[in-house]
């Protein structure tokens, strides 16, 4: 038996990209929102929960009048999205999962949806409407003494991005405040009193 390569869960896509799941396309097609445990030991449980969306869908396209042959063959696309929150490029706490008959659609959740397995003509896309308003993106620019740094931000954490132009510390930004080191003489008194010398070191110093 052929596997399939593993699907890694996308981020939460821009509104304007759900134009491609809005489209209408030939049915029926299969909607999945299943909740993800958030701790490493409970990953059997997430697969065994995704597994039973899976299998209610099959059954689902089957009563929709697939054949069987095409019912599995679409169960076994599905089944190919990883649940394991190890192996998840980015932390979910649930999936949005969308199949039509040109392809698969699958979306990391910030936060637990409430599990549903939905056969239609057309995506149940409110769950993920939700989930793609509350994302909201931003950025966070820290700074210290000897580190600037740029990171982007939504839903699911924190994460350093480059910054064309933007200097790495404040010593770029600024430029050095240390002070070159001098050695210089002056005399005692005036005429031919004893010399003295004495230095600048750096202006920490």
């Amino acid at each position: 038996m052929k596997t399939l390569p593993v699907v890694q869960p996308h981020v939460l896509p821009h509104p304007k990209a759900l134009r491609t799941l809005v489209a209408p396309r030939p049915g029926p097609v299969v909607t999945l929102y299943v909740p993800l445990l958030r701790t490493i030991s409970e990953a059997r449980a997430n697969a065994a929960a995704y597994e039973g969306a899976v299998a209610d869908a099959e059954a689902g396209l089957e009563d929709a009048g697939l054949s069987a042959g095409e019912a599995q063959g679409i169960r076994k696309q599905l089944a190919a999205v990883e649940t394991d929150l190890r192996r998840l490029e980015r932390p979910a706490a649930g999936l949005a999962v969308f199949h039509d008959r040109t392809g698969l659609h699958a979306y990391g959740l910030p936060e637990e949806p409430r599990r549903s397995v939905t056969v239609a003509e057309n995506f149940a896309l409110r769950p993920l409407l939700a989930a793609i308003h509350h994302n909201r993106r931003h950025y966070v620019l820290a700074l210290s003494a000897n580190r600037v740094a740029l990171f982007q931000g939504d839903a699911f954490g924190l994460e350093a991005v480059s910054a064309p132009g933007v200097p790495t510390s404040l010593e770029d930004a600024l430029g050095s405040e240390l002070t070159e080191n001098e050695l210089r003489v002056r005399g005692t008194l005036a005429g031919a009193g004893a010399p003295v010398f004495y230095s600048h070191d750096s202006g920490r110093d």
